[in-house]
């Protein structure tokens, strides 16, 4: 390239600037990424929701490869909390919120008990998947 062309070509490409519109696809994919992690990483149940139980609390397990059920508390002494299992399951995640507007009294009557630190355990294990707390 001939020296008076190269220098003009220099001088064009320092003027040039990238518009910010070729920048938003970039910026719109970091934000829905940081999203992603931000619920994978605060949603769901955690250690604070099992540490004050109260009756009525219903927690939603994942209940064996690909059953979804619900657990109704009816108890709470000291470190055990005494669950219902409700007679449906779900084959969704995304079912069990149905389930509990539709069916909400359709519990069986066989107790199970848990204590704090198993409830702890299957939050970590990722079976218990969220606790929707009872109006107090």
């Amino acid at each position: 390239m001939p020296d008076g062309l190269k220098t003009v070509y220099e001088q064009e490409k320092s003027r040039a600037k990238t518009p910010w519109v070729y920048r938003t696809g970039l910026i719109l994919i970091g934000l829905f990424m940081a999203f992603v992690i931000g619920v994978v990483v605060f949603g769901g149940a955690s250690k604070a929701d099992i540490e004050t139980p109260i009756v009525n609390d219903v927690y939603q397990v994942k209940d064996g490869n690909r059953n979804y059920a619900l657990y109704k508390v009816i108890a709470v002494n000291g470190d055990t909390v005494t669950v219902v299992k409700h007679n449906e399951v779900a084959r969704k995640a995304s079912q069990l919120d149905q389930l509990m507007k539709n069916e909400a009294d359709n519990y069986s009557k066989n107790e199970t008990k848990f204590t704090k630190s198993e409830l702890e355990q299957m939050i970590s294990d990722r079976k218990l998947i969220d606790v929707e707390k009872a109006e107090k």
